[in-house]
């Protein structure tokens, strides 16, 4: 049985791993034939992570498909995959998946998820797997009336944050696109997290001290 989607989309490519409207009868990026998302398993969405994880939320955004995940053993653990993409740009976005790789090895912070795993969905389509981080983000945490935090609250969040950018930043990792999306708010402890340092870049990346930015289409 295929996996439900929480998008409106009706076909995959299982050669890109991208979803696509059914105006489509082939991929537009590598002419592979599309299949109907109905018919698509979890095993060619996620490849070998199927054999322990099934899938409970998918969502795409640039040359990224994030997956939450549950364990299918009796500890329902939730973790977060990134599957990247083929693209046309292949030599470029390995560089890139390997240097994410190595700037996720070196985020060790209780605020920050840790990377669990890294493999294949299958050739030339990459994955991440990271820790799930229990809460909601500040932009749906301050939404709501009931949970409008004191001065003394919010100040805590801030210093939250702020201490897990300042690990990152010691690591020589920035996050270039922070929103209140990316700053996870505990319900029941208020711990704070940041996740997405997915997206990150280095702050150096060479020996002349070039500053890096973030192009459209970076993780």
């Amino acid at each position: 049985m295929g996996t439900e989607y929480t998008t409106t989309y009706e076909k995959m490519c299982l050669a890109c791993n991208q979803l696509m409207s059914a105006e489509f009868s082939h991929c537009p990026q590598d002419g592979t034939q599309l299949v109907g998302a109905s018919e698509v398993t979890d095993e060619d969405q996620i490849g070998e992570l199927a054999k322990r994880y099934k899938i409970q939320e998918r969502w795409d955004k640039y040359n990224v498909t994030t997956y939450k995940l549950v364990a299918k053993d009796d500890s329902q653990r939730r973790v977060i995959a990134k599957v990247f993409r083929k693209t046309t740009r292949q030599d470029r976005e390995r560089e890139r998946f390997e240097r994410l790789i190595r700037q996720l090895g070196a985020l060790e912070h209780p605020r920050i998820p840790k990377l669990l795993d890294i493999g294949a969905v299958r050739e030339g389509i990459p994955y991440i797997l990271v820790e799930y981080k229990e809460g909601v983000s500040l932009r749906a945490y301050v939404r709501d009336m009931d949970k409008r935090q004191s001065i003394g609250g919010a100040c805590k969040i801030l210093l939250g944050a702020c201490e897990a950018l300042q690990h990152a930043h010691s690591c020589g990792v920035f996050h270039p696109d922070l929103t209140a999306g990316d700053i996870i708010v505990d319900d029941s402890s208020g711990d704070v997290s940041i996740i997405d340092f997915g997206k990150g870049r280095p702050l150096l990346h060479n020996e002349n001290r070039e500053e890096q930015y973030t192009e459209k289409g970076d993780l």
